[in-house]
């Protein structure tokens, strides 16, 4: 089977046992012995190889073999951690509404909402489990995830339309005192933005932000986009980024803080906020200038640096770096969560 395009969740797939043949049989030169035995065998894969994607057809290919890749342990981490799920229309956008196993009911009136991964061009909450569900579970709250409208079809800023939509009406709902946010990736970046717009038309910010790995910068720039080729097991710009960054932007400047949100100014009443990443990721520079630019602007913000793990770790199944990051973002959001 081939590998596909960004596929966040590919090596969790690995790891609970779906056979996937890599682009060639080539390791690279140096596994960290200083990361989990489960840690290594991922690093010992490569980046595959992968064509531009410039067609509607072929994005749509594209999806539908994320989607069925995705199947097998999305169906394993929702049997062990969600208690129930469904949709609700809310503001024009679906939102997939999670309670976890082991709910707190009398957390009833706390949500997190969460806002996925995928280039802006992949994803789906319903296949995504794998990256919600586990903190969903160590909080005890409730997850709203946003099934936001993706490109090429709907370019920026569509998407971001929908999740200030939806973070609108949630806000009405709940108060953001009861509210933290999280993404992953585009997601991280999207909830930027979101929080961005949401300031900028006068709306409260949630209790607090947690950003998995963001794509702060849609363009090739930051250090690590050179230094980590051909060494982040996930990720590579001219693979397998730079085909969504262009059906997203759409002819707008990668620049806009709100596609590229390290160029934000965060001055002005941002929520507490931490950024986690690993040290064979491609986003590593975009995280640390994020976080710099977030320090200088007064925000309370956190980086938490894990040592050899690649883009969204996270987001694998039994992994233990991956525990112990959602613990500590659980800890973090709890902190601030009335």
């Amino acid at each position: 089977m081939k590998r596909r395009y960004f596929e966040v969740l590919i090596v969790g797939m690995m790891l609970v046992g779906i056979d996937i043949s890599l682009a060639d049989d080539k390791v690279f030169a140096h596994v960290p012995t200083t990361v989990s035995p489960m840690a290594q065998a991922v690093l010992k894969s490569r980046v595959p190889s992968e064509e531009q994607i410039e067609s509607i057809e072929q994005w749509s290919k594209v999806r539908a073999e994320f989607n069925a890749q995705s199947k097998q342990m999305n169906e394993q981490v929702k049997s062990e951690l969600v208690s129930s799920s469904h949709h609700e229309q809310i503001a024009g956008a679906s939102v997939l509404v999670t309670t976890p196993k082991g709910y707190d009911k009398s957390r009833d009136h706390q949500i997190a909402i969460y806002i996925h991964g995928g280039a802006y061009t992949l994803g789906k909450p319903d296949y995504l489990y794998s990256a919600f569900a586990p903190l969903s579970s160590k909080l005890g709250i409730k997850v709203y995830a946003i099934d936001y409208r993706l490109a090429p079809e709907h370019p920026f800023p569509a998407g971001l339309e929908d999740t200030v939509a939806v973070y609108e009406k949630l806000l009405s709902r709940f108060g953001a005192e009861h509210i933290v946010m999280f993404g992953d990736s585009a997601g991280g970046a999207l909830s930027l933005a979101t929080l961005l717009k949401a300031r900028e038309k006068g709306m409260k910010m949630p209790s607090a932000l947690l950003l998995y790995s963001p794509w702060s910068d849609i363009d090739k720039i930051g250090d690590s986009y050179y230094t980590l080729k051909g060494i982040s097991p996930l990720l590579d710009y001219e693979k397998n980024l730079k085909s969504s960054a262009k059906a997203y932007s759409k002819g707008h400047d990668m620049k806009n803080p709100l596609i590229s949100p390290v160029y934000a100014n965060y001055t002005d009443e941002f929520p507490p906020t931490m950024i986690q990443v690993g040290t064979r990721d491609m986003f590593l520079s975009n995280c640390v200038r994020l976080y710099r630019q977030m320090k200088k602007d007064k925000v309370a913000v956190e980086i938490s640096m894990w040592e050899g793990m690649w883009h969204v770790f996270e987001a694998v199944p039994n992994l233990p770096e991956a525990d112990e990051a959602i613990a500590e973002a659980a800890e973090f959001m709890g902190r601030y969560l009335k």
